[in-house]
C-alpha cells in the first residue's frame, strides 16, 4: 500500500493562507475602505502577500500574490492583471528572501513590505497612468504612494505578529518566531 505523500502541517498552512486571503480581501474591501487617511486606505493584501511569501517559499507567495490580486482586480481594476502582476512579482521576491534572512527580525519583513509597496506603486503607474499619458509622477508620490506606504508600514506591524503565530509550527515552539 502507497503512503500518502500529503503533509498535515501543509495542508494546515494551504488552509491558514486561505483563510488570511478571505479574511483580508473582506477587511481590504470592507472596512478598511471607511478608515482612509489622506484619501489612501492600508494595502492590506500586499502586506499578507509579503508575509506569506517571507514564511513560506516562492511558491507559496506567487500563488497568493495571484489570488490576492485577482480578488483586487476584480473588486478595483478596469483590467484584470495589473495588481496580480505587481503581487506575483512581490510574491516571488519576498519567497526568495526566505531563505536567506532570520525570520526572528521584525525590521527585514517591515522593510520588504515598503519595497513591495514602491514595487507596487511603480507597477501600476506605469500600467495605469503613464500609458495614459498622465506624467506627474511627483503628484503620484506625494499624493499616494508616500501616504498609503506609511499607513501600510502601520498595519504591518501588527499583521506581521498575527501571521507568525498563527503559521507557528510544533518544531518552531522552541522559541524561534518561525
Amino acid at each position: 500500500m502507497k503512503k500518502s505523500t500529503i503533509n498535515k502541517e501543509n495542508v494546515k498552512k494551504t488552509i491558514i493562507t486561505i483563510l488570511l486571503v478571505f479574511v483580508g480581501y473582506i477587511l481590504q474591501t470592507t472596512l478598511l475602505q471607511h478608515m482612509q487617511v489622506a484619501d489612501v486606505s492600508p494595502n492590506l493584501m500586499l502586506v499578507l502577500v509579503v508575509f506569506i511569501a517571507y514564511v513560506n517559499n516562492v511558491y507559496v507567495g506567487m500563488a497568493t500574490g495571484m489570488a490576492c490580486g485577482f480578488l483586487i482586480d476584480c473588486q478595483y481594476g478596469a483590467v484584470i492583471g495589473m495588481c496580480m502582476l505587481a503581487y506575483v512579482i512581490i510574491g516571488y521576491f519576498c519567497g526568495v528572501l526566505n531563505r536567506v534572512y532570520y525570520k526572528g527580525d521584525y525590521l527585514i519583513p517591515l522593510g520588504m513590505v515598503a519595497i513591495s509597496e514602491l514595487i507596487y506603486s511603480v507597477v501600476i503607474y506605469v500600467m495605469d497612468f503613464l500609458l495614459r499619458g498622465r506624467l506627474d509622477i511627483g503628484f503620484y508620490i506625494r499624493k499616494v504612494v508616500l501616504p498609503e506606504m506609511v499607513y501600510t508600514l502601520l498595519i504591518a506591524v501588527f499583521v506581521y505578529g498575527i501571521v507568525c503565530k498563527l503559521y507557528k509550527s510544533k518544531e518552531d515552539k522552541g522559541g524561534n518566531v518561525l
